[in-house]
């Protein structure tokens, strides 16, 4: 299998219709006939990734999120005056690395729907985007549970996934319907609105959108951008063992890029 032959069978799986208009997804750079030796697969495309996927004697890297959204205006190697978009783009050409990120699409999958429900022991009912049609693919998981407060609910999900987060609530209210949106919740909280959720777990948001929800009944729960999307790796690595065969298959698990100070 070369190259462009497992990015097309990825995009089988995740199409590119589903992805935004803006968004890079796909072969951002690489290699289409190259044979396939081996896959790396990460959270991040960036300079230590690139580097680990060699190490591991891979030739493709495969990501959810991509090398860049608006492209640098250099591709030179690693320094202080370049972005670190252009110089991993510049690395993975010298080190003949592949790398092809399935970001926006991947988010609207139904894998990531029941996936991430189902980390957190709960039933999917819909996607965010379109909750009165749960068989259509879109972003975010609407689900419902039996009553739970949103102490108890913070304690199971920092346990799942390995983090200290910033809540927004009363500890002590009860919920029971919840959406869960992997990175960035961004200006998506109409679309929130507009479901019955009562708490979105979520990566980050901003403080002003964060304090609307807040007043309209939706709290919220911040696990951290990458945190929250740490099991995409396991995803897209069930993904891409479902389409190779006899080819090497390893994981890059990064570690969490910041730390939250305790003292105070």
């Amino acid at each position: 299998m070369n190259v462009s032959q497992l990015e097309q069978e990825l995009l089988q799986h995740v199409p590119r219709v589903d992805a935004e208009v803006w968004d890079r997804v796909g072969m951002i750079v690489g290699h289409p006939d190259d044979e396939v030796c081996g896959i790396a697969i990460a959270l991040d495309a960036c300079l230590e990734t690139i580097q680990a996927a060699a190490a591991q004697h891979a030739n493709v890297l495969l990501t959810h999120h991509p090398l860049y959204i608006d492209t640098p205006t250099q591709f030179v190697p690693q320094c202080r005056h370049a972005s670190s978009a252009g110089s991993a783009l510049c690395m993975a050409v010298q080190l003949g690395i592949s790398v092809i990120s399935l970001h926006t699409n991947l988010d609207r999958s139904r894998e990531v729907r029941e996936r991430m429900a189902g980390l957190l022991g709960l039933e999917a009912i819909s996607s965010l985007e379109f909750p009165l049609d749960p068989g259509r693919n879109g972003f975010g998981t609407l689900a419902q549970t039996t009553p739970i407060s949103i102490a108890e609910l913070t304690a199971h999900t920092a346990q799942v996934f390995q983090t200290e987060p910033r809540v927004w609530g009363n500890p002590e209210r009860s919920i029971t319907h919840i959406a869960y949106m992997g990175g960035s919740l961004g200006h998506l909280e109409d679309m929130l609105a507009a479901t019955p959720a009562e708490l979105i777990i979520t990566g980050e948001a901003s403080y002003h959108v964060l304090q609307d929800l807040h007043y309209r009944g939706i709290d919220a729960i911040l696990l951290g951008h990458d945190c929250s999307e740490m099991p995409f790796v396991n995803i897209l690595q069930d993904m891409a063992l479902s389409i190779v065969e006899d080819i090497p298959v390893v994981t890059i698990q990064g570690s969490k890029q910041w730390w939250t100070y305790q003292g105070v």
